[in-house]
C-alpha cells in the first residue's frame, strides 16, 4: 500500500491471524457478497494518518507479480455524515 506514492505497508496474507478462506466464510454468514464487493480486513505494520486530498493505492501480487485486478486507488475525503448503522 501506497500514500501519495510513498511506500507505507508491504506483508503476506500469511501473516494475518485468520486466513482469507476463514474471513470470508464469516462475512458470507452474515452478508452474501456479490460482484465487484471488496472485503477490507486489518493492516499490517506501518499503517499511519491519512489526511484529505491524499491518494492510497493498494494492490495484491501472487507469486511476486502483481495483479491487475487487484490494484485499488483512493482518494480520501472529509467524511460528510456521522458514523451509525444505515436504516
Amino acid at each position: 500500500m501506497k500514500v501519495n506514492g510513498q511506500q507505507k505497508q508491504s506483508d503476506s496474507t500469511s501473516l494475518m491471524l485468520f486466513d482469507i478462506p476463514r474471513i470470508l466464510q464469516h462475512v458470507t454468514s452474515v452478508t452474501p457478497l456479490e460482484d465487484n464487493d471488496l472485503v477490507l480486513t486489518g493492516t499490517p505494520k506501518g499503517v499511519g494518518p491519512v489526511e484529505p486530498g491524499d491518494v492510497i493505492t493498494a494492490g495484491i501480487k501472487v507469486n511476486g507479480v502483481e495483479l491487475e485486478e487487484g490494484k485499488i486507488e483512493v482518494r480520501v475525503e472529509e467524511r460528510a455524515t456521522g458514523y451509525g448503522a444505515a436504516a
